[in-house]
């Protein structure tokens, strides 16, 4: 409950410590428990980069580049990989498969003073490849994966004509993998919960667009020295003194607009029933923009596409028992809400002496206040799924001096 401890610190191994024995028990090492292993031979990720594209000057100020940018990789490394997994043919005997046997191991661990089993001998366990050890042999950072990434990036650029500097790039792309890579955990996209290698016998099933695929990106910038003040458009006859407030403001901005990381489903399914590996969620066959969010548990119903709802929830449901779920990693086709941003500034630069010169800007951060909602709920069974019940990055504002000498 957040308040009273379950248990306390003194009393956080009453069951002993696992002693260590180092490679002294032979082959009884970690007998019974759930060992993680590093291979000791694993090769080095390997990328290969690749691309090509033309130039294109239209004048003496405006330059177009279009390219081809294009990766792939192996050997990518797997932040888990089960060796231990239960092979999926035998997933069709159901229920048979958590009978319990009589464990061939308890008496020798006893009589070597070693900790008993840590789960029970059941059918499961019996078939498992290496049966002595419990529910999975865990290599840690194995290189087995690979992805690639295929992308168009236009450029253009004007340099500076009647007080403007302006770029403007764009990128096209598409990000494909069958593991996330050692940092998907801590990737903006994070892990809904449906993301999971669902069967390591057949790492290519779970060949997906990447969590951060973006396929769509566009950024914009730009300086303008607006055209008021002494010799320029508007203003040109000021005095020193109206110049000195009115004249020389400048006016700064970077808009930034891109698609929404695809989805991944948590399934809320049973995925002790597949011994080792996991689950995603099922797709029934609904259509993810059509339908209500909410609708249960005091959540008002809301139509797709309307307010803060994003997808619906009807189109997954739990795996049943014994599967992996048809749902993919992530789905290139249903994404969370995408992102758009205007930071603008406002600033002008006095000359105080000859070398001392003083810069008063305003900035604002997301000017316009555009609702940016995070990544909806998508957890079977969640009332709240669907929904997106956050936003990121409300508009700020700030003052700047800045002295230069």
């Amino acid at each position: 409950d957040g308040i009273h401890v379950i248990s306390p610190l003194a009393q956080a191994f009453q069951s002993g410590l696992v002693p260590v024995t180092g490679n002294s028990l032979g082959g009884l090492t970690s007998v019974g428990q759930s060992p993680s292993v590093v291979n000791p031979h694993r090769p080095d990720p390997l990328t290969q980069q690749f691309s090509f594209g033309f130039q294109y000057a239209f004048g003496p100020n405006d330059v177009l580049d279009v390219n081809y940018v294009g990766s792939r990789g192996s050997r990518i490394t797997l932040g888990g990989m089960n060796y231990g997994q239960l092979n999926p043919k035998y997933l069709s005997m159901g229920s048979a498969l958590s009978q319990t046997l009589p464990s061939p191991y308890a008496s020798a661990l006893s009589s070597l003073g070693l900790a008993a089993p840590s789960c029970p001998y059941t059918v499961a366990q019996s078939l498992m490849p290496y049966p002595e050890f419990c529910g999975g042999v865990s290599a840690i950072d194995e290189p087995v994966g690979i992805n690639n990434y295929n992308a168009l990036q236009a450029n253009f650029k004007h340099r500076f004509g009647q007080g403007l500097i302006f770029t403007a790039s764009y990128t096209f792309s598409k990000f494909l993998s069958d593991v996330g890579g050692p940092e998907e955990w801590g990737s903006i996209n994070g892990d809904q919960g449906g993301s999971s290698i669902r069967n390591f016998y057949d790492l290519k099933a779970d060949w997906s667009v990447d969590g951060g695929d973006i396929p769509h990106s566009l950024v914009l910038n730009y300086v303008y020295d607006l055209p008021v003040g002494r010799g320029k458009r508007l203003g040109g006859g000021m005095n020193t003194v109206e110049d000195a407030v009115a004249g020389g403001w400048q006016v700064t901005g970077i808009t930034t607009a891109q698609s929404g990381f695809p989805m991944s489903i948590g399934p809320s399914g049973n995925a002790a029933s597949v011994y080792g590996g996991n689950q995603h969620a099922d797709l029934t066959g609904q259509p993810f923009k059509s339908g209500n969010c909410g609708g249960t548990n005091g959540v008002p119903a809301i139509p797709v596409g309307t307010k803060y709802c994003f997808f619906n929830p009807a189109a997954f449901k739990a795996p049943a028992d014994y599967t992996f779920g048809t749902a993919p990693r992530y789905l290139s086709n249903l994404r969370a809400p995408g992102y758009v941003d205007q930071d603008l500034a406002i600033q002008k630069w006095f000359t105080l002496k000859e070398r001392l010169r003083l810069q008063v800007a305003v900035q604002m951060f997301n000017a316009f206040n555009h609702a940016n909602f995070g990544i909806p709920s998508a957890t079977v069974g969640n009332p709240n799924m669907g929904l997106s019940t956050s936003t990121q990055g409300a508009r700020q504002m700030q003052g700047a001096l800045k002295i230069t000498y």
